[in-house]
């Protein structure tokens, strides 16, 4: 059906050419398998090879689009409150009774009685908590290239 010679082949309106292809060097991959989002996330935060990504995108057209992962996303989180007295404040709020008063006599020397009195006790807590989150993990769901209708902007 093809010519081996560079002359074109006429097929319908069209001219076409069936020369043979010569051969490109072969692509430096590296950066787009990088900027993959199956790549180690520490790579990505080599400054280094963002910069080298980033100029390769400036000196070269490149066709965007954006794909959408839905992911339910967990983390471990350890709650441990805490609460801590403040320093108290006594009120009076009436005069002291003295009852149950006894004695024991000369010989052992020691007298016995209670001392009782109403009073407010003031006493501030504080309370709170302290969390800690371990390492997080991912069900992937659906991958599109479709946006999330249905979700909503999160709040940072």
């Amino acid at each position: 059906m093809f010519k081996n010679n560079n002359a074109p082949i006429k097929w319908g309106r069209f001219h076409v050419h069936a020369a043979k292809a010569k051969p490109r060097p072969p692509i430096n991959t590296e950066c787009v398998e990088a900027c993959d989002a199956d790549v180690n996330m520490e790579r990505q935060h080599n400054s280094k090879y963002e910069d080298d990504c980033k100029e390769l995108v400036s000196k070269h057209t490149t066709c965007v689009k954006t794909a959408y992962q839905r992911a339910i996303v967990s983390v471990p989180v350890a709650v441990k409150p805490f609460s801590v007295p403040g320093p108290t404040h006594t009120l009076c709020c009436s005069e002291p009774v003295v009852t149950n008063v006894r004695c024991t006599g000369t010989k052992e020397k020691i007298c016995y009685f209670t001392i009782s009195q109403e009073i407010c006790v003031e006493v501030p807590i504080h309370f709170g908590a302290e969390a800690q989150v371990g390492e997080p993990g991912v069900d992937c769901l659906r991958t599109s290239l479709e946006d999330c209708e249905d979700c909503v902007e999160c709040d940072d």
